[in-house]
């Protein structure tokens, strides 16, 4: 998403210094973080796990830390095969994860 915006000329971003490249990549980091943490929170909160009654704010709070973490893997992940380390391209590794 942050690629398209500064594709698309509405944040700019200087790729030939390297504080500029950094920034960026912190912050797509960061967008990846928040966004896993309130899908985890969406889904749990929607009712797919059950309701939140049911399930107990422990039992709750579990499935959303561990829906975090799940994805942070998933990041990281990506971010090593983005780097060119280990077979494939990193469009491979999240069809993957979302199959299971």
């Amino acid at each position: 998403m942050m690629q398209q915006l500064v594709g698309s000329k509405l944040i700019n971003v200087d790729n030939s210094v390297r504080e500029g490249r950094a920034l960026l990549n912190a912050t797509q980091k960061f967008l990846g973080f928040t966004i896993a943490f309130s899908d985890a929170v969406a889904y749990v909160l929607s009712g797919n796990y059950g309701s939140v009654s049911q399930l107990g704010a422990k039992n709750s709070i579990l499935i959303i830390l561990q829906l975090f973490f799940a994805s942070v893997i998933v990041l990281c992940l990506d971010e090593l095969l983005q780097k060119g380390y280990g077979l494939g391209s990193s469009i491979s590794l999240f069809i993957t994860t979302n199959m299971w």
